[in-house]
């Protein structure tokens, strides 16, 4: 059976059922839209607010969602890529592709960085399409962005730190500009890597030549 997306009130009345979460409305809103009314998704945030401790007045909503969803929304997409008539760790190992690259997921980069044939990347696409997971087109997005978030935080730091690395190497193989590889670099803890370095200030130069000072300064204390 599949569900049909829940309202905003629908989503506020879900969210509501434990006794600790006295939401603001902002709040709902924002996760609202980043679970896009998913019923299993808003309900594997309702199940961890209601296990946890009150958030403070102050928290931003956008730090209260990372709070809430990363491992339980983390664990139920996990369920779910089980149950696909795929390979798991193939769908996984796609997912984690479009997480990373996120505005640079077009099918072949994805397949290149995920290590997969492009005959197979295009099957996993059909099933994550089918299932909601993901938006086909000439690049791939997640349905729900609380679903991306989620699969960034599993994969923890270090992990996460390399594979932006990796994107980079795999965006600069394609000929992407040196704005987009330096920008996965920009994710990466400095290394003392002479190659991104050498993006990186070529990066800077470029936005301090259209005049772009602030993007040119974060460019290039990156490269230092």
């Amino acid at each position: 059976m599949t569900l049909r997306p829940l309202g905003r009130s629908a989503t506020a009345a879900l969210l509501g059922l434990g006794p600790k979460t006295a939401f603001t409305g902002q709040l709902v809103d924002v996760l609202h839209a980043a679970c896009g009314g998913s019923p299993y998704l808003v309900a594997a945030a309702a199940r961890t607010l209601a296990n946890s401790s009150p958030l403070p007045a102050d928290t931003e909503p956008s730090e209260a969602v990372g709070r809430i969803i990363s491992a339980r929304v983390g664990r139920a997409v996990l369920a779910r890529l089980v149950a696909l008539p795929c390979e798991t760790s193939a769908l996984l190992a796609l997912l984690e592709a479009v997480a990373v690259l996120d505005v640079d997921a077009d099918l072949p980069t994805c397949a290149r960085f995920s290590g997969l044939e492009i005959p197979m990347v295009v099957g996993l696409v059909d099933c994550l399409v089918d299932d909601g997971l993901l938006s086909a087109g000439n690049f791939l997005r997640f349905e729900q962005s609380i679903v991306r978030l989620a699969l960034l935080a599993e994969m923890g730091s270090s992990r996460r730190y390399l594979a932006h690395v990796a994107a980079a190497h795999v965006l600069e193989q394609r000929g992407a500009p040196s704005e987009a590889v330096a920008a996965h670099l920009l994710h990466a803890e400095p290394f003392g890597d002479p190659w991104a370095a050498a993006r990186l200030e070529e990066a800077g130069k470029e936005a301090l030549g259209r005049g772009d000072s602030r993007a040119a300064f974060v460019l290039l204390s990156k490269a230092l």
